[in-house]
């Protein structure tokens, strides 16, 4: 299965859809239900997730090994 970051916003979407026409198993992670409710019809396993705050949170988590 490969996974798409991303996979709402327009590259992200393209790649997707692009991975899915051959029958390849992917799974869409982007903020944005509504669009990911198109990817999951045509036949992506989907994550709704926002990373906002992400970067600040490892670096933090980094900072204290």
């Amino acid at each position: 299965m490969i996974t798409v970051m991303g996979a709402t916003g327009n590259t992200g979407k393209k790649i997707t859809q692009t991975l899915l026409k051959p029958g390849e198993k992917v799974r869409a992670v982007g903020r944005w239900e509504g669009k990911l409710a198109e990817l999951k019809r045509a036949g992506a396993n989907t994550t709704p997730t926002r990373l906002e705050g992400f970067a600040d949170e490892w670096a933090s988590a980094y900072q204290t090994m």
